[in-house]
C-alpha cells in the first residue's frame, strides 16, 4: 500500500523538487520505511507501463525461483459491521475508497477505479499535516469475484499510473508487483463481514512489519466508516 511522483529506466526523466520536513520523514520511516532526505531534490526516471504478474500463492514463506530470495506474506483481518455488499463497495466504489485508504494521518485524494479483470485503478494518499507529498499506487486486477474476492497487483506509481521503482523513493525494501488478495466473508446474521487482506512476496522482514502496520491502520479507518 504505497506510491509517489517518479520512476525507473530509460525513457524520460521526471524531476520532483520537494521539501520534506523532519517530522514527515520520521513518520514515513515509522509507517513504511521510506527514507526521504530533508529538503532534498528527488530525481525519478519515468517508465510508461506497469510490469505484469505474480507468482501463484502458496502461503507463508516461499522461495522465488529466479532470485532464490525467501519471501514472506502478511495477513490482516477485520470484522466490518456492515453486510458483505457494503464491504465490497468499500474497495470498489471511489467515494468509499476516498474515505479510508491510507494509514493514520493520511488522506486519500485520488481514487480512479476500473474494477474488472484487466483493469487498473489509480489511488493516491497524502499527509498534508506532515508536509508529505502525494503518494500514488496502482491496483491491476487479476480476479474480480463480487462480492467475495478481489485480487490485484499493487505497484508504487506516478500520477499517471506508470510504475516506479521503490528504491527511487528510498524504499528499496518494498517489492514491486505485490499480489493482494482481498477476501470477504459474511458473518453473523449477514449484517457483518470478515475482511481478510493478504499481501504476498516481501523479502525484507522489517519492511513486511512496517507495511503490516500501515495496512492495519488503513483497515481500522475502513471499519470506522460503519461504526
Amino acid at each position: 500500500m504505497i506510491s509517489s511522483d517518479q520512476l525507473s529506466p530509460k525513457v524520460s526523466t521526471v524531476k520532483l523538487v520537494g521539501q520534506v520536513d523532519r517530522p514527515s520523514a520520521r513518520f514515513m520511516r515509522r509507517v513504511y520505511g521510506i527514507d526521504f532526505d530533508h529538503q532534498s531534490k528527488l530525481r525519478f526516471d519515468h517508465r510508461s507501463e506497469t510490469d505484469a504478474a505474480a507468482a501463484a500463492y502458496s502461503g507463508g514463506a516461499t522461495m522465488n525461483d529466479t532470485t532464490q530470495h525467501e519471501t514472506h506474506d502478511l495477513v490482516v483481518s477485520r470484522d466490518i459491521p456492515a453486510p458483505i455488499e457494503a464491504a465490497w463497495k468499500s474497495w470498489t466504489e471511489p467515494d468509499r475508497v476516498l474515505r479510508w485508504w491510507g494509514p493514520t494521518g493520511f488522506t486519500c485524494t485520488v481514487a480512479e477505479l476500473d474494477v474488472r479483470v484487466g483493469g487498473t485503478s489509480l489511488v493516491c494518499m497524502t499527509a498534508p499535516d506532515w508536509g508529505f507529498p502525494a503518494l500514488y499506487s496502482t491496483w491491476a486486477y487479476t480476479l474480480v469475484d463480487a462480492p467475495r474476492r478481489l485480487e490485484f497487483i499493487h505497484n508504487i506509481a506516478d500520477e499517471h499510473g506508470a510504475t516506479i521503482d521503490p528504491a527511487t523513493i528510498g524504499a528499496a525494501g518494498i517489492p514491486r508487483d505485490v499480489r493482494h488478495v482481498i477476501a470477504f466473508e459474511s458473518i453473523g446474521d449477514g449484517d457483518a463481514t470478515r475482511l481478510t487482506v493478504t499481501e504476498l512476496g516481501y523479502t525484507d522482514p522489517e519492511q513486511l512489519a512496517l507495511s503490516k502496520k500501515g495496512l492495519e491502520e488503513s483497515l481500522d479507518k475502513l471499519v470506522a466508516i460503519y461504526v
